[in-house]
């Protein structure tokens, strides 16, 4: 399965990724929306390889904030990554 990082390197240049993941993870976090990002490789490999977090690529960031709210909406908690 490609990833969003496609290389070791990328991995060593985001060392804060996995503290991220952690914090959102413990704030109950279960629904992430990307649009790809170099910036955000990492970040975006360990949330699409979290079983417990249904993530989905977008085409625009103005996606996310729409799909943050209906999950919101159901008592989910959502978050988009984007620059």
């Amino acid at each position: 399965m490609p990833t969003a990082a496609t290389d070791a390197e990328a991995d060593l240049e985001q060392p804060w990724a996995p503290n991220v993941h952690r914090v959102f993870k413990s704030a109950g976090v279960t629904h992430m929306s990307y649009v790809p990002d170099a910036g955000h490789a990492s970040l975006i490999d360990l949330f699409t390889a979290d079983p417990e977090v249904v993530s989905n690529v977008l085409t625009s960031e103005q996606e996310g904030i729409a799909i943050a709210c209906c999950n919101r909406a159901g008592s989910a908690i959502a978050s988009t990554c984007s620059r």
